[in-house]
């Protein structure tokens, strides 16, 4: 895969998880807080829409019926993040262990991918951190569920964040000095 010309993409995404990162670690209770009121958002905005289409289109029996029951559902399962917003964190806190040892394994393999770069390492140490996030998160449980989330997304994200801005120099000095970089 040709890398040329894809490191400004990489270096405003870099800084962007950065920036992003910082801001939930300025106050990781707001951030855990306030997850469980974003999905529940989403999820009820989203089953109110799917909602009115099913019933505007209204197709055959079986799918009207599936439709309508999927709708509810995730208008159901809106209200419940909302309104049991402690239980929702430790469900959320469950889920973000699962998304953080993907990331972890995902971050490694990536890495060997970069292995001609002096930046694999970096790569290599975000999947580490990812693993050992998930780790302090699930030894963590539940007893400080309410600040870790948002605490170790902060981190997490401005680890990777890091890493990708790292990359992303390498790859304009190696552009500009014209060095082969292409991922094997």
């Amino acid at each position: 895969m040709e890398l040329k010309g894809k490191c400004g993409i990489m270096l405003i995404e870099a800084l962007a998880l950065i920036l992003l990162g910082i801001l939930c670690l300025i106050n990781p209770f707001a951030t855990t807080m306030a997850s469980p009121v974003f999905f529940a958002i989403i999820l009820v905005l989203g089953g109110i829409i799917q909602l009115f289409r099913s019933i505007w289109l209204r197709s055959d029996k079986k799918v009207f019926a599936l439709s309508i029951f999927s709708s509810l559902l995730a208008i159901l399962v809106g209200a419940l993040l909302y309104f049991y917003q402690a239980q929702s964190i430790l469900l959320i806190s469950c889920l973000m262990i699962a998304y953080l040892c993907f990331d972890g394994i995902a971050r490694m393999f990536f890495s060997s991918h970069f292995h001609h770069t002096y930046s694999w390492q970096v790569v290599m140490f975000s999947g580490f951190l990812s693993l050992a996030l998930a780790l302090i998160l699930m030894m963590s449980l539940p007893v400080s569920t309410f600040y870790t989330i948002g605490l170790l997304l902060g981190v997490s994200l401005v680890v990777v964040g890091i890493s990708m801005l790292i990359m992303s120099v390498e790859m304009k000095v190696c552009n500009f000095s014209g060095v082969n970089n292409q991922i094997e």
